[in-house]
């Protein structure tokens, strides 16, 4: 901070820190517990002057446009050390200082201590100030002589509650470190204030309650609802020192005073009781508590009430209050409590009085209801009921919820009664009629692939060749062999014949036959190296072009061929929807690359074997599409679903079925 001076002080004489700490703990007010709390802070650190600030969570400012911390923080004056600086501004040099080291503590979330460049100046006087230069935390500040601002943070439940910030003169850095756990101890007095602070709330809340339900008490103990509306109107009287008190019940249109304390028997007809009843009407109109006159801290929402017949029954009676809350029981309104007193006896009807007053109607009011029921005939009650239901159906009240019953009334006589057409939905795959598969020949090198998949092919065109360099060299072999075979068949066979060993012969025929055959084999692998297409069609499967050159099996599915214009529909329906599907029964489809086209179908015939299809037991119903011209855009592998109409079934069997099925299996035994 900058220059900041004060005049020298005589030595002050000790104080008892324990008395100020009993101040605290026995104070009843935050201004009592806060002016302690700073003079206890003072004490610790010898401090010339201070102050301490209280945080405001909700009256901080946003934070500013680039994000960054806001500019106002929350935090407001609420004790100074010594009184006489109470007067003394905010915008004072001095309190900008302290306010500054407040925010600082509150910004930084802990105590510490600021470091003012020379010995502090007198509060009072008109010393310019300026800003802090140097600070430091956990309680210690850089070694130097002059004054520092020993900032505190007074915390209760982990937020903080207040900021202390104290001028003391300090020139040794020891003494710094050595305040610090003082002054935490002193903040920490905070948190049996606040304790006491809540425990007291809760006993008023629960003074009130009891308030509450002693009235309540009070008025059951009469008979009959005018009996108990005495009783409470004179409790009121009772607990809450009014002169009088008055509850009036909505008959009609209008509010009629119907208990009066201290008075058993009503003049109906006089002035003052019309007055009243007026005033009852005035506040139940608005549906909200009047008080009149206003006290200064009133509710906007009192101050916007128009009090025109309160101010007619209080007339020239100036110290005369008057409050009036109406009663309500769900959403009809009852009637009207009015309660009237001198402000020198009670005081005035503050709001939280008005908060007691409504807690009291809001508890005594539905027992009053059903006081004024029991009251009544049971004849009264027939006919009131008779009414009420009839009004509710023909009144012009809740019409919307009347043309929903109405609504849902004929929706149910439909669904109990009306047919809708049923179609069993499923899914289905489109397969093509006459499908080929091309396998692998023998087991050798492809040599060339001519067609890939899409490809547009006709009937004994040339898809691929197998390469038989080797079993063509083979060939060549194997003939040759063949014919020393044969010339060894023929000799063997002269020999035989003229010295009789037939077993020589046998065995040139033998090894003859099994060239033979080889032979066979080979020329048979030759001739089938040139794959055709047995069909025209569409090549749906077998890119072979990256295995060009590789060893491939004999037997492997090589090509799949089809004509598109041959197709199927293959519908997986349900084994509980199968008993309703039979035969030449219509339908439509549609596939998932065009939703919004449907085709027609009908069934060809129902696979009697079920089998899993995506973890559900499935029977294969065929069909085939009944359009009258040829789609292009259909492929086999398409898959939809499939609607198959199976005639009209009433409208609750269609809603009800499965789950009537389902416990019929359940509840089985």
């Amino acid at each position: 901070m900058t220059q900041l001076r004060t005049t020298p002080r005589s030595p002050r004489a000790p104080r008892s820190w324990a008395a100020t700490v009993d101040q605290i703990n026995q104070a009843d007010e935050p201004s009592a517990m806060w002016r302690a709390m700073l003079d206890l802070q003072c004490k610790v650190v010898t401090g010339e002057y201070g102050a301490i600030w209280e945080v405001d969570e909700q009256a901080a400012s946003p934070p500013d446009a680039d994000g960054g911390q806001s500019q106002q923080l929350p935090i407001t004056r609420v004790a100074t050390y010594p009184a006489k600086l109470d007067p003394v501004p905010d915008d004072h040099p001095v309190m900008g200082i302290l306010a500054r080291a407040a925010q600082s503590g509150y910004s930084r979330k802990l105590s510490h201590v600021l470091q003012i460049d020379t010995a502090p100046e007198n509060p009072g006087g008109n010393a310019a100030t300026g800003t802090n230069s140097a600070d430091n935390t956990a309680g210690t500040a850089p070694p130097g002589q002059g004054a520092h601002v020993f900032v505190t943070t007074i915390e209760n439940a982990g937020q903080i509650a207040a900021v202390s910030t104290v001028v003391a003169e300090c020139r040794d850095a020891q003494v710094l470190q050595a305040t610090a756990p003082l002054r935490e101890l002193a903040a920490a007095l905070y948190g049996g204030f606040a304790s006491r602070a809540d425990a007291r709330a809760h006993r008023e809340d629960a003074q009130r309650v009891r308030r509450a339900m002693a009235i309540v008490s009070r008025s059951q103990d009469a008979q009959g609802f005018r009996g108990a509306c005495l009783n409470m109107v004179n409790e009121l009287v009772r607990q809450f020192d009014c002169s009088r008190v008055t509850l009036g019940w909505v008959k009609g249109q209008d509010v009629h005073l119907i208990a009066m304390s201290d008075t058993e028997n009503l003049k109906r007809h006089s002035e003052q009781v019309a007055r009243i009843e007026m005033a009852m009407s005035e506040c139940l109109d608005q549906q909200q508590p009047i008080v009149y006159p206003l006290p200064k801290d009133a509710e906007p929402m009192l101050k916007q009430a128009v009090v025109h017949a309160h101010r007619r029954v209080i007339g020239q009676q100036n110290k005369l209050q008057m409050l009036s809350v109406p009663l309500r029981s769900g959403d009809e309104w009852l009637g009207v409590l009015t309660l009237e007193r001198a402000d020198t006896v009670g005081g005035q009807f503050d709001g939280d009085t008005v908060q007691q007053m409504q807690l009291i109607v809001d508890v005594v009011a539905p027992q009053l209801e059903d006081r004024k029921h029991s009251d009544r005939w049971v004849i009264v009650h027939a006919w009131e009921s008779v009414k009420r239901l009839a009004s509710y159906l023909v009144g012009p009240r809740h019409i919307a919820w009347k043309m929903a019953g109405v609504l849902v009334a004929a929706i149910l006589l439909w669904v109990l009664l009306g047919t809708l057409p049923y179609r069993v939905t499923s899914e289905f795959e489109l397969q093509a009629s006459a499908k080929r598969i091309t396998p692998v020949p023998f087991k050798g090198r492809l040599e060339e692939v001519r067609v890939k998949p899409g490809d547009a092919v006709h009937q004994g065109q040339l898809l691929a060749l197998m390469d038989v360099s080797e079993e063509k060299l083979q060939l060549e072999g194997d003939k040759a062999k063949l014919r020393n075979a044969q010339r060894e068949h023929a000799e063997a066979l002269a020999a035989g014949i003229s010295r009789g060993k037939q077993a020589q012969v046998e065995q040139a025929s033998a090894n003859r036959d099994q060239i033979q055959a080889s032979i066979n084999l080979l020329q048979y692998q030759i001739d089938q190296a040139r794959i055709n297409s047995p069909i025209s069609g569409k090549l749906l499967r077998g890119d072979w072009h990256d295995k060009v050159g590789g060893v491939i099996e004999m037997g492997e599915q090589m090509f799949e061929i089809a004509p598109l214009h041959k197709l199927h529909v293959l519908i997986h329906v349900s084994e509980s929807d199968i008993d309703l599907i039979d035969k030449s029964m219509t339908g439509q489809l549609a596939t998932r690359s065009q939703p919004g086209e449907s085709l027609d179908l009908i069934v060809e015939r129902i696979i009697p074997l079920a089998g899993p299809v995506d973890a559900e037991n499935v029977f294969q119903v065929r069909a085939v599409l009944t359009i009258p011209k040829e789609v292009t855009w259909l492929r086999p592998g398409m898959t939809g679903l499939a609607k198959i109409d199976v005639g009209d079934r009433p409208v609750h069997w269609i809603i009800t079925h499965r789950l009537i099925d389902k416990l019929r299996l359940w509840l089985w035994w």
